[in-house]
């Protein structure tokens, strides 16, 4: 009697015959979190901590325009 193998390789492989480019570990993350009733994350996702800190104790004047972007949304009283 073969051993089985996990429900997730056996997808990973059986679709990576039909030409599916990417690794196991897509189709891992994708089972946990389509097929297992997780929700998908809805939106951007929130800053680190360390982010977060370093647009704080930062002048608004320097910091690089990508952080200052970022910081408007997620703050609701951020300078302008």
């Amino acid at each position: 009697m073969a051993a089985r193998l996990h429900p997730r390789l056996e997808l990973w492989e059986e679709i990576r015959e039909r030409g599916y480019p990417r690794g196991y570990s897509s189709v891992r993350a994708y089972v946990s979190r389509t097929l297992r009733g997780k929700p998908q994350p809805a939106g951007p996702r929130p800053p680190s901590a360390r982010a977060a800190t370093r647009w704080i104790l930062t002048h608004p004047d320097a910091l690089p325009e990508g952080d200052r972007l970022q910081l408007k949304p997620s703050w609701p009283i951020a300078p302008s």
